[in-house]
């Protein structure tokens, strides 16, 4: 896949967020409503969205088993390498192109998602502005807060996971940097398929000079998640093996 520059990537989920409106109005392949009327899809493109759905489901629960498989201690082992990976590219970008990410947002994990609590604390003693996400459940929005301690900014959510208090201030949009995203499943591609509820999808279009990188284990990656059409690929993905891309490029050779 030839690299597409992290500006366009950018315009296009702004672009694209139009799109998750208007379909998040009905349940595809359905009929789609609105004031001025309605739309119906034809029955090629309903047989399409059909098919992928189903793949797409189908490859959502055999990655989570697959996942979930994966041992405490080789949880964290992995998690390590992963975050690791993700510092060096951070010191590179400042030492290579001048480029320092002073605000980052980082999940907060669960169950049996990629470890990201040593990596806050990297942030943190480094001297960055931290931002942790809320899950607003009422809304379906991603709040974005800026936390400073891990031991006394973070509550539990509903959810089970960790998030930010309420006293926490929100943090500006347009301000993040750098966005580290979770997932279910990544593709060569550098495509995500998360959980089915779209937070990232809704929120990450509203951050348009963030760079966003995706962090998984290895058995998570796929050849294709079958993509909806208002899907962005991750600028970069990482896990236990390091950048996608690069060895990508490797596997390609032999």
């Amino acid at each position: 896949m030839e690299k597409i520059p992290e500006k366009c990537l950018n315009s296009q989920r702004i672009y694209n967020y139009t799109l998750i409106s208007i379909f998040a109005l009905t349940n595809l392949p359905n009929t789609l409503s609105h004031d001025l009327g309605s739309y119906t899809y034809s029955t090629p493109l309903q047989h399409f969205y059909m098919r992928n759905s189903d793949k797409r489901e189908s490859i959502r629960s055999e990655t989570l088993k697959l996942r979930e498989k994966i041992s405490l201690s080789e949880r964290m082992e992995k998690s390590t390498k992963i975050t690791s990976y993700v510092v060096e590219w951070i010191q590179n970008k400042k030492k290579l192109e001048e480029i320092s990410f002073h605000a980052v947002m980082v999940y907060l994990n669960m169950n049996s998602e990629v470890v990201t609590e040593d990596f806050i604390d990297y942030l943190l003693k480094q001297g960055k502005r931290v931002i942790a996400p809320v899950v607003d459940t009422e809304s379906g929005q991603l709040i974005p807060k800026h936390i400073q301690n891990l031991e006394t900014d973070l509550e539990k959510h509903t959810y089970g996971m960790l998030q930010p208090k309420k006293a926490c201030p929100i943090f500006p949009h347009d301000q993040i940097e750098l966005i580290i995203v979770p997932g279910i499943a990544y593709d060569l591609n550098r495509y995500r398929l998360g959980y089915g509820k779209g937070f990232y999808d809704r929120f990450l279009p509203t951050c348009p000079n963030a760079i966003t990188i995706g962090i998984a284990f290895q058995a998570q990656v796929v050849e294709n998640i079958f993509p909806q059409p208002w899907d962005v690929p991750m600028h970069h993905i990482f896990t236990e093996s390091g950048r996608v891309e690069e060895w990508k490029k490797i596997s390609q050779l032999h």
